[in-house]
């Protein structure tokens, strides 16, 4: 999807699975510029000096050396103004995860939204469309 600007919308896709990152490169790819990171550490690299870039963040919530919970503290203390504005999805298979999230206070600003793991069925352009 592009931009009045003629630039891309970008997402950051945090997940350590490669075969999500596969079948997200598949079914998004128009007009989307995917940026992958493999843990919420990696994904800290990537976003820290260009967070305003992104549009969407799809956030595992079970990875090594860094999890998404760890991601968004980090994200709200660093960075709290910008991380409000994001539209982050969530994905872990876990819905109590996205509830204790949502119940903690630092995080209730945030813009989440529970996101299953996503399979070759679903219509992910389209979930994305609707925020």
């Amino acid at each position: 999807m592009k931009l009045q600007n003629g630039k891309c919308r970008k997402i950051l896709l945090i997940d350590d699975e490669p075969a999500i990152h596969k079948l997200f490169s598949r079914q998004v790819n128009n007009g989307w510029d995917i940026v992958s990171a493999y843990n919420g550490q990696e994904a800290i690299e990537k976003i820290k000096d260009n967070v305003n870039d992104f549009d969407i963040i799809i956030l595992d919530m079970s990875m090594p050396v860094l999890n998404g919970e760890g991601f968004l503290q980090f994200m709200v203390e660093n960075f709290p103004q910008k991380v409000y504005k994001k539209h982050i999805f969530l994905h872990s298979g876990d819905e109590l995860c996205y509830e204790h999230l949502k119940a903690q206070p630092h995080f209730q600003r945030l813009r989440l939204y529970d996101f299953p793991k996503p399979d070759k069925s679903k219509d992910l352009l389209g979930l994305f469309k609707a925020k």
